[in-house]
């Protein structure tokens, strides 16, 4: 197999890798390889229609987790029951009772979105696409709109660089100032701020408390955080 074009990651930026598929309406796969990450997002047309990346947290089994829509011992029993060439793992979790073929469609919109979001950061690596690749015989395909997908993603890009300056380490701990009885009784906030406020114990990072936020993307809930910071919380 070989490639119609490739070439480096930062002499090319994703984004633009993506718009010049778009514009030649091409079938098959990008491929893009960073230190230990391979991702793979494949085109119809122009427009992307599958993507897959063997990061943790970017599989949708593990974005599901993250919504609460499914339990980690859910997956587990999912993974243990599918086969290579059999059904694909979502419609295991179909089959399972876990999700609703509409909730399946819908998740898998955000993990191909996310799949794809995540490579627009990327500053090094490689870049090859093939033509003519389908992508695997197992994969729910899906017609995504590649502009929107662009507009979203260098929106996030600017975003992250502002809330950086607010949050420069995720790492870091965070807690309350007052008693959550008593700001329940005297705060009127939405509920998503209630729930990230809640999950500041004083112990959890930054990144743990994103993580059991439930969001797809870190960001919403730095944003969220970051009100809150405001507020003097």
């Amino acid at each position: 197999m070989l490639a119609c074009f490739q070439g480096l990651i930062g002499h090319v930026e994703i984004p633009d890798l993506f718009t010049f598929v778009h514009l030649g309406r091409r079938t098959g796969v990008a491929e893009l390889t960073q230190a230990d990450q391979l991702t793979r997002v494949f085109f119809q047309k122009g427009n992307p229609v599958f993507a897959i990346s063997d990061k943790e947290g970017l599989r949708l089994g593990d974005l599901l987790v993250r919504f609460g829509r499914i339990t980690r011992k859910d997956l587990d029993r999912c993974v243990a029951r599918h086969r290579v060439g059999g059904p694909h793992l979502g419609q295991v979790f179909v089959s399972e009772g876990l999700v609703t073929l509409d909730d399946l469609t819908s998740h898998l919109k955000v993990q191909i979105s996310e799949v794809i979001f995540d490579t627009f950061s990327w500053s090094e690596g490689t870049f090859a696409f093939y033509d003519d690749v389908s992508p695997p015989p197992d994969a729910v395909t899906l017609q995504m709109d590649i502009q929107n997908l662009l507009m979203e993603g260098v929106r996030r890009i600017d975003e992250r660089g502002r809330l950086a300056e607010v949050f420069p380490d995720l790492d870091a701990v965070v807690e309350v100032f007052g008693n959550r009885e008593s700001l329940r009784e005297n705060l009127t906030l939405t509920p998503e701020e209630w729930r990230i406020l809640f999950l500041i114990d004083g112990r959890r990072s930054l990144r743990e408390v994103c993580q059991l936020a439930g969001n797809a993307d870190e960001l919403a809930s730095l944003e969220v955080l970051n009100r809150l910071l405001g507020g003097n919380l």
